[in-house]
């Protein structure tokens, strides 16, 4: 019996006929199949690609049989007949012909009818206990739906997740979605009315609770300014608001404190709102000086009492009248003495109707003394308890710069017991309230060398004292 013969490309192209080495004359003739040489058309082995996420973004897989299944109940029937010994462990799912929802917002699988704690678990129980291709998260956030860009509870639909803040909702869906920030519209249209009764913004449709609320979004979101006014002006340097009776620190601070706590667009306007009167029985609780609204009633009186130094009580007798200024914060006509002067002034004005202002704050040039040895604001008329919140005065209210004021020994010729009991350095006149502090004080400012271990001993133990039994 003898096989048949086979053609077969040569190098060139050419059919040829080989055989085997050991192949003669009256022995079988075997006839060997070789390979081309040449690279194949690109055209003839390019297949294409066949996604297999069409449409969907699950499938059911047998990793083992590298095969893929319709659903689960078959994948689970083939296993258990083809493969038992994987199919021996595994936990029962309850309803096999439920299909889980792999995007649900809790992570609740239906078949098993179990809640999972976190994303990455729930997908891991599918792919494990389902035997499910799940479409990577890219992938699906690809599809081409889109998360709302405004959306109010800043909910990602696509990823059915939801931020905690608008900030981290767009970082989000500009590094996840690759999206960009709207385009806003033209200028003109699209500023808010600055005297909308509602406080309602048109543009970014939402409302907000008070009136000043309401004019700092307006500053800030849609870049609405104070008009400056004219150079020639007197108002032009002017940074003292008459208002809040308050000196701002510059020209720009005082045009947003106008603009957005008293809603004032321009330099008319403000001296308009300078001449108002607040009336103090107005039955709305609205101040026109403040341009604001009062909760209650009671916070409409303190804020008449407190603010513009009005009282619903009849002025009283002619008499004796307290010193606004008095340096001790001792009222005369009361015979007390108050703690501060803010209570101070508090009681002048609910108890004696006294209009109280800070004068000081018409002339920014007038400056206290920030090395006065008492402690003294002239500028206030307040005294502090040290130096160290009296210079925090200077700089919080009166906005003074200066350097650090080195130390001064008040007592040069002074001789320091280090092993002061009180820990009191006499050079400084001053009581420390730990040992640390007081060794520092005195190795930095007067350059002091510690003692030797001998030195300190000789000097803390008497020569007549009984020696320490070993």
């Amino acid at each position: 019996m003898q096989l048949r013969s086979r053609n077969l490309l040569s190098a060139s192209g050419q059919p040829r006929r080989l055989k085997d080495e050991h192949d003669s004359s009256r022995s079988l003739g075997i006839h060997i199949k070789q390979e081309a040489t040449e690279k194949p058309d690109s055209s003839l082995r390019a297949a294409p690609v066949v996604d297999p996420f069409l449409n969907r973004d699950y499938y059911y897989f047998c990793n083992v049989c590298n095969v893929e299944m319709p659903s689960l109940k078959v994948i689970l029937k083939h296993r258990k007949k083809v493969h038992p010994a994987l199919a021996k462990n595994r936990r029962p799912i309850k309803y096999v012909n439920r299909e889980p929802n792999i995007n649900h917002p809790k992570h609740y699988c239906r078949s098993c009818a179990h809640k999972f704690a976190k994303k990455v678990g729930y997908r891991q129980h599918l792919r494990d206990c389902h035997h499910m291709i799940l479409k990577t998260q890219q992938a699906v956030r690809q599809n081409g739906i889109l998360p709302d860009w405004d959306n109010p509870k800043f909910y990602c639909k696509p990823c059915g997740r939801r931020y905690r803040s608008k900030y981290n909702y767009w970082i989000h869906c500009r590094k996840t979605h690759n999206m960009e920030r709207p385009q806003k519209m033209p200028l003109k249209a699209q500023l808010p009315d600055f005297h909308d009764p509602n406080l309602y913004c048109r543009v970014c449709n939402v409302t907000q609770k008070s009136p000043r609320k309401y004019r700092a979004h307006c500053h800030y979101q849609h870049q609405m300014k104070y008009q400056a006014p004219d150079p020639d002006s007197k108002a032009a340097d002017d940074t003292y608001c008459s208002l809040c009776d308050k000196m701002l620190c510059s020209k720009t601070s005082f045009q947003i404190h106008v603009f957005i706590q008293h809603g004032v667009e321009n330099e008319a306007a403000y001296l308009e709102r300078i001449k108002l009167k607040p009336d103090i029985n107005n039955p709305d609780r609205y101040c026109c000086n403040c341009d604001m609204t009062l909760a209650n009633q009671r916070a409409f009186e303190e804020h008449m009492l407190a603010v513009h130094s009005l009282s619903k009580k009849p002025p009283p007798k002619e008499g004796p009248v307290p010193d606004v200024d008095d340096p001790n914060n001792h009222c005369l006509v009361c015979d007390y003495t108050y703690t501060s002067k803010l209570g101070y002034h508090l009681h002048i004005r609910k108890i004696h109707h006294m209009v109280v202002k800070r004068t000081f704050l018409q002339d920014p040039n007038h400056l206290p003394d920030p090395l006065d040895p008492n402690n003294y604001c002239s500028v206030c008329k307040s005294q502090f308890p040290n130096r160290t919140r009296y210079r925090c005065h200077c700089r919080s209210v009166h906005r003074m710069v200066f350097p650090k004021i080195p130390k001064i020994n008040v007592n040069p010729d002074a001789k320091i017991d280090i092993h002061h009991p009180k820990l009191y350095c006499a050079k400084c006149n001053h009581y420390y309230v730990s040992r640390g502090a007081f060794w520092a004080h005195i190795r930095k400012y007067h350059v002091f060398q510690s003692a030797s271990k001998e030195e300190y001993v000789a000097q803390t133990i008497p020569a007549d004292s009984p020696a320490e039994r070993v």
